[in-house]
């Protein structure tokens, strides 16, 4: 890692440049990806480690005139964080309302790395805190409730918003966006390249006085929209490119069941929604395809479009995901297996926009990150595998479809949840693996308001063996469950014999391997730590403790300002953000006094 606050800051060419060189560019990132699969295809680790990124909002609040501003503070945050001695790390987001934050060192795997995620995203909130040159403060929101509407008001470096251009949208400046020059070449170079502005039209959630607009549904004009949006990511590292791809298969599968556990995008442009999360907002306004290219190819921002493990049946191993063959048969002949090809190949459907005037130079030396790099960084399926960049370094997978929650324990247990898994599923060889085209389906359903009830999704049950003490495995075919069947179980069934929800699984494990490795269980204070995290999960899972999505939508409905007509107004806007804040103190009180 880098050290904080550190991001290059190269001119890019504009798109009318780089479409020229399409194939070319294509050519080199190829040779790259090829010498990149050479220099790390052996590559070992323990997989032992992993890590977490928080993706924060900076919001001032206004009590007097009990409003909520987006402070513009990211220059501020990473120029500090650049001069001073920070003890994480800091990268620029999207938008310049964002930042975001990881361990500068990685977490390891046993009770006590575990139980300390909560402290370091505390830390972590305290320094950002710190980092500011204002009174504003750091928020895990995703979608800041008054984002593009004409009562959205800024503070900080707002200098840029004397002479606003509204080229991407009619609603957001495009000085919003960051000025780190990878943020702005992408919006403008995808924008080019689409040929028009990118658009998304959302449901809009309909009361008794909401007023019908065209299709009812809310316009989200400009990229701002999506990746303006905050989220929650972990990366783990596995022992080699194997377990990687057994890992990503099963995270897979993961991904939709975590995004509705985590849902918190109930509001978008100051209209409450018909949809809890923000993931296929995103990829829409992360969209680049031309109107010929809709239906053919995915956009960057998908649903995962092949799973990538061994022994698949074929049922699971029927991938209509388009690649370009010449590259997948390139990569077959460097030694990758059929799928790893058809997985990487699969990027080289999309061009390459952060190009330099030097990346034109065929004999020139890399400087800086390779075109392979820079095309594999701005293609996002919800997990992504990750080629190490060094002999020693492990591969990698990067699960991302999480929303990001209002306080730090909250994604302290997510975060720590699907470790807890991917540890499991590698123990004892579970395979979650469904038809990818029910994953995708999983994921729309994972929108729905109040998906956590009010949805079914499918499933490979876990169960106990009878035979083996403490051994699990998976049924052969997937149900349809509800988020509480699948984390804490059927417990209402009595024809079910040995199934067992993935929380007391997790539980039983915790056990198995406190009683087996007493030296690295972590201390009485640490494992309940960790069992408070699983205690949230299952509370969420069961409804006991609502998503975010649900906790905003409740906010609205009981303010004494809302008409019941979908509107979000200033003083309704004000008291969720203060609300949040007021939960954000209280877990921090709680974990650092």
């Amino acid at each position: 890692m880098g050290k904080a606050g550190t991001t290059s800051q190269e001119s890019f060419l504009e798109w009318e440049q780089i479409n020229p060189h399409d194939a070319k560019l294509k050519e080199k990132a190829l040779k790259e990806l090829i010498e990149a699969w050479n220099n790390a295809k052996d590559n070992r680790s323990e997989g032992l480690r992993w890590g977490d990124e928080v993706e924060y909002q900076i919001i001032q609040l206004d009590h007097q005139h009990k409003e909520a501003l987006l402070s513009l503070e990211q220059g501020t945050v990473l120029d500090n964080a650049e001069a001073g001695d920070t003890r994480y790390e800091w990268q620029p987001e999207y938008a310049k309302y964002m930042a975001e934050s990881a361990p500068r060192r990685p977490y390891g795997s046993q009770v006590p790395d575990l139980a300390s995620v909560h402290v370091s995203m505390a830390k972590r909130r305290k320094e950002l805190k710190a980092l500011l040159e204002s009174d504003a403060d750091p928020f895990t929101l995703t979608l800041f409730p008054l984002l593009g509407t004409p009562q959205n008001k800024y503070t900080g470096d707002t200098e840029s918003l004397e002479h606003p251009t509204y080229n991407s949208s009619r609603y957001v400046p495009d000085e919003l966006v960051s000025s780190r020059s990878r943020y702005t070449s992408l919006e403008s170079n995808a924008r080019a390249r689409r040929g028009k502005p990118m658009s998304v039209k959302l449901p809009m959630y309909r009361d008794s006085n909401t007023t019908l607009v065209p299709g009812n549904a809310i316009d989200l004009e400009g990229t701002i929209f999506g990746p303006g949006a905050c989220g929650l990511q972990v990366t783990m590292e596995t022992k080699d490119v194997r377990e990687a791809c057994e890992m990503h298969d099963q995270l897979c599968v993961l991904g939709p069941i975590m995004l509705a556990l985590t849902a918190s995008t109930p509001i978008f442009r100051g209209y409450l929604a018909d949809v809890d999360a923000r993931w296929n907002t995103i990829s829409q306004t992360y969209d680049d395809r031309t109107e010929e290219e809709m239906g053919k190819v995915a956009p960057r921002w998908s649903a995962c479009p092949l799973y990538l493990g061994e022994s698949l049946s074929a049922e699971l191993d029927n991938s209509t995901s388009p690649a370009e063959d010449n590259v997948r048969s390139q990569l077959e002949e460097a030694g990758m297996s059929r799928k790893l090809a058809h997985y990487y190949a699969n990027h080289f459907t999309r061009s390459i926009f952060l190009v330099t005037q030097a990346d034109l130079d065929e004999d020139a030396a890399a400087d800086g990150p390779t075109l392979w790099t820079r095309l594999s960084g701005t293609v996002f399926p919800h997990v992504r595998l990750k080629i190490p960049e060094n002999k020693t370094d492990g591969w990698r997978i990067e699960f991302r479809p999480m929303e990001v929650q209002f306080t730090d324990f909250e994604n302290a247990a997510c975060a720590v949840f699907v470790t807890l898994f991917r540890q499991m599923a590698a123990k004892h060889k579970l395979d979650f693996r469904i038809a990818i085209e029910k994953v995708h389906q999983d994921i729309d359903k994972a929108h729905t308001r109040d998906a956590w009830s009010r949805e079914r999704f499918w499933w490979r049950r876990v169960r106990v063996s009878d035979s083996e003490p403490g051994k699990l495995y998976t049924d052969k075919q997937a149900t349809m469950l509800s988020l509480d069947e699948i984390f804490n179980g059927e417990t209402t069934k009595t024809d079910l014999p040995g199934a067992i929800g993935l929380v007391p699984a997790i539980r039983q494990d915790l056990s198995d391997f406190q009683q087996a490795d007493k030296q690295h269980s972590g201390s009485e204070p640490e494992l309940r730590k960790v069992h408070a995290y699983l205690d949230f999960i299952r509370d969420r899972a069961s409804g006991a403790r609502p998503t975010g999505a649900r906790l905003m939508r409740d906010m609205v409905h009981k303010h004494k300002e809302y008409q019941k007509d979908s509107k979000i107004t200033l003083a309704i806007c004000y008291d969720i953000v203060k609300a949040v804040k007021d939960m954000v103190d209280q877990d921090l009180a709680g974990v650092l006094g």
